[in-house]
């Protein structure tokens, strides 16, 4: 395309997705943990709604911002806090995550 620009913006877009997918990663992790798969259904399923249906059904600012997806807006600007948070909700989900698995499993 003869546009070496393009390839770095176009990078940190897709990985500025990374911290959005492990907060999923994290609430399926947790929900499998709990035995309650439908969970992380739920999560994956209002993710989708909001970002593709969320406009056509007029859902609230606040609700589609609930989204972790939602809130990466990479090219147009670097949401450093958002990332940063999502980051470590992840972390925190994953290890309660673990932390019931250890419970569950000593029993």
């Amino acid at each position: 395309m003869g546009e070496a620009d393009l390839v770095p913006r176009l990078s940190a877009a897709s990985l500025a997705q990374v911290p959005a997918m492990t907060v999923l990663d994290g609430i399926a992790a947790l929900a499998v943990a709990l035995r309650r798969q439908w969970i992380g259904w739920l999560a994956v399923t209002f993710v989708v709604m909001s970002l593709y249906l969320g406009a056509l059904l007029r859902l609230p600012r606040w609700l589609i911002d609930l989204s972790p997806v939602g809130g990466t807006t990479v090219p147009s600007s670097v949401p450093v806090t958002a990332l940063a948070v999502m980051v470590v909700v992840a972390i925190a989900l994953t290890g309660v995550a673990r932390l019931i698995y250890r419970w569950r499993d000593a029993l």
